[in-house]
C-alpha cells in the first residue's frame, strides 16, 4: 500500500514548519531581549524594549489580522498589565503564548470548534494575563459569547503582548 502526498498537503506541511521555525525565532528574540533588559545599561534597556516590540510586530505579521471585538481593547487596557520586562514571565510562557496565539488563529481559520482546542487557547491566555499581573476572568465574563471561539483568544494574547511591550 502506498500513500500519495498531494502538492497542497505538502505545501501546507511546509508552511506549518516554516511558521513553527518563525515562532521559535521570535520567542528566542524576545527571551534574549528580556535578558538584556534585566542586566543591561539604560541604553541597552531601551534597545531591548525596541527589539521586544519588533518581535511582537513580527508575530502579529504571522498571526494577523487579529479579530475585532467591540469594546475588547478598552476592557483589556483597563487591566493595567505589567510590562513584559517587569512581569513574572519566563521564556517558556513567552514561547507558549506565541504558539497558542498562532494555534488559536489557525483553529479559527480551520473552523475547529472542539472543546480541547478552546480549553488550550483559554488556559494559555489565562496564564499569560496572570503572569502580567491581571485576572482575565473579568474580561471573559463580559465577552461570554465571544470566549467560545478560539480566535478570540488569539486576539486576547495579541492585545496582552502589545500592551505589555509598549515602552
Amino acid at each position: 500500500m502506498s500513500v500519495e502526498v498531494t502538492g497542497n498537503a505538502l505545501a501546507d506541511e511546509n508552511e506549518y514548519l516554516e511558521d513553527e521555525e518563525r515562532l521559535l525565532a521570535i520567542s528566542y528574540s524576545i527571551d534574549v531581549s528580556l535578558s538584556l533588559y534585566t542586566v543591561g545599561s539604560e541604553d541597552e534597556k531601551v534597545e531591548a524594549t525596541k527589539l521586544i516590540w519588533a518581535s511582537i510586530n513580527d508575530w502579529l505579521g504571522l498571526v494577523g489580522p487579529l479579530g475585532y471585538y467591540e469594546g475588547l481593547v478598552d476592557h483589556v487596557s483597563k487591566l493595567d498589565l505589567k510590562k513584559m520586562w517587569d512581569a513574572n514571565i519566563d521564556q517558556e510562557l513567552v514561547e507558549e503564548a506565541l504558539y497558542a496565539g498562532w494555534y488559536c488563529k489557525r483553529a479559527e481559520l480551520l473552523d475547529l470548534q472542539d472543546s480541547e482546542s478552546l480549553e488550550y487557547c483559554r488556559s494559555v491566555a489565562l496564564e499569560l494575563f496572570k503572569a502580567l499581573g491581571s485576572d482575565l476572568n473579568q474580561v471573559l465574563d463580559v465577552f461570554r459569547d465571544e470566549s467560545e471561539q478560539p480566535g478570540f483568544y488569539s486576539t486576547l494574547i495579541g492585545l496582552a503582548l502589545v500592551l505589555s511591550s509598549n515602552a
